[in-house]
């Protein structure tokens, strides 16, 4: 894997309370969403959180690992309790517009990851997705989401 981007966020480097954090990348009206390996749901970009001084970093970290692209980690958007993950605002480095729908998936992430998509989240139903008690939440945080691409580019 290439080096990852050097971490670009501006959330404050405090803890969390929840034990995942999650990435809502908005392309236009789409969602960026992935299915990882040996699964066939779809799901978000995410880590599970150790706690460190910047789990906005480890998030930044994990979804350049898992999709390739480099997100600027803007903020958060929420927490939900029932999955036990904050949702961060993440915004997509490069010019991207709905157009894509599907995307490459890297070379190092070949065996975790099987699919990168850009889909309307509206017309996901919970059978589709990874958590379905997970759905609702995730359409709400994607309703709070702001899309502002950024300079850097995704590294392939």
């Amino acid at each position: 894997m290439p080096s990852t981007p050097m971490c670009r966020s501006s959330v404050e480097d405090a803890p969390i309370k929840s034990t995942h954090a999650a990435c809502i990348i908005r392309i236009d009206d789409h969602l960026v969403v992935l299915r990882k390996k040996a699964q066939s749901h779809f799901s978000l970009p995410d880590v599970a959180v150790n706690h460190s001084p910047s789990p906005a970093c480890e998030l930044h970290r994990a979804t350049f690992s898992a999709t390739g692209f480099n997100v600027h980690v803007t903020h958060i958007l929420g927490e939900s309790a029932v999955t036990d993950t904050t949702y961060f605002n993440c915004q997509l480095a490069g010019n991207f517009d709905s157009s894509t729908t599907s995307f490459p998936t890297p070379y190092w992430s070949q065996d975790k990851t099987s699919a990168i998509f850009a889909k309307d989240p509206f017309t996901l139903t919970r059978f589709e997705w990874h958590n379905s008690d997970e759905l609702v939440t995730v359409l709400d945080m994607f309703n709070q989401s702001t899309e502002k691409h950024h300079d850097n580019h995704r590294v392939e």
